[in-house]
């Protein structure tokens, strides 16, 4: 039980953080892109 315990903390966590870096990776590879003139 105590596995299952420390899964319901962890799987949250886990999905927060992939949530976060996805969207800094996003904000990072997106914005410079968008900044530049892409005719250019």
């Amino acid at each position: 039980m105590l596995a299952l315990r420390l899964l319901n903390v962890v799987a949250p966590a886990y999905f927060l953080c992939i949530s976060l870096v996805t969207f800094v990776l996003q904000l990072f590879l997106f914005l410079p892109s968008m900044r530049e003139d892409p005719a250019a």
